[in-house]
C-alpha cells in the first residue's frame, strides 16, 4: 500500500482452492535482463538491493517496477539502498543504461564493525561494461565483477552516502591481424 489504510477480513471471504490463479503474475510481466543485486553482510547482519535497467522505467519511483526499503526496525541491522526522488528503494528501476553511469549507495548501521559488499546476482550486461564500487572515504574503486566481494570497516562518523557504484562501457578497438602486423613500435 502506498497510503495507510485498514482491511477487514471475514470467515465468509476465506477459500480453500489451492489453484487460484487469479492471484498469480501473469507472462506479462516486464522482464530485466540488466540487473544487478548487491549484497552488504556484517556483524551477523545482511541486506540486499537491486539495480534494474530497462527504457520502461524512469528516473522517479515507478510503482510498476520499484521498491520502497522497508526498516526491518533493528537498529544494528545495515539498511542497504538507493534513493529517488528522497524515496529510499531496495529495488530502483531505471532507464535504459548506455555508456557510463553512476548511482549512489546508502548504507546504514548503528553497529560499528567490519563489513563486506558483494555482487549476490548479474544479470544478462554486455560485455563491454565494468561495474566498480567507490568507497568514498577510502578513495578505492573496487571491480566488483573481476575481484569479488569489497571488505570495509564501518563507523557511524563514516555517513550513510560513502559508497557511489559505476557503470562503466569500455570500447575495445578491433583491428585486421594482418593489419597489425605491419607496425613497428618504438
Amino acid at each position: 500500500a502506498t497510503t495507510a489504510a485498514t482491511l477487514n477480513f471475514t470467515n465468509a471471504i476465506r477459500t480453500l482452492e489451492s489453484n487460484n490463479e487469479d492471484f498469480w503474475r501473469t507472462s506479462s510481466a516486464v522482464d530485466f535482463p540488466e540487473t544487478i543485486k548487491l549484497k552488504v553482510s556484517g556483524e551477523g547482519y545482511q541486506d540486499e538491493l537491486a539495480l534494474r535497467f530497462s527504457s520502461e522505467s524512469t528516473l522517479n519511483f515507478d510503482s510498476e517496477h520499484d521498491a520502497y526499503k522497508l526498516s526491518s526496525g533493528e537498529p544494528n541491522a545495515p539498511s542497504f539502498y538507493t534513493v529517488a526522488n528522497g524515496d529510499r528503494l531496495s529495488i530502483n528501476s531505471l532507464d535504459s543504461l548506455a555508456g557510463t553511469r553512476s548511482e549512489q549507495l546508502y548504507f546504514q548501521t548503528q553497529l560499528p564493525g567490519n563489513y563486506q559488499i558483494e555482487m549476490s546476482s548479474k544479470g544478462d550486461f554486455s560485455d563491454d561494461y565494468t561495474i566498480e564500487i567507490e568507497d568514498t572515504k577510502t578513495g578505492i574503486f573496487h571491480d566488483i565483477i573481476s575481484n569479488g566481494t569489497y571488505n570495509f570497516s564501518y563507523t557511524q562518523a563514516d555517513g550513510n552516502n560513502r559508497f557511489v557504484i559505476h557503470f562503466n562501457q569500455t570500447s575495445v578497438l578491433t583491428k585486421d591481424i594482418e593489419k597489425v602486423n605491419n607496425i613497428s613500435v618504438y
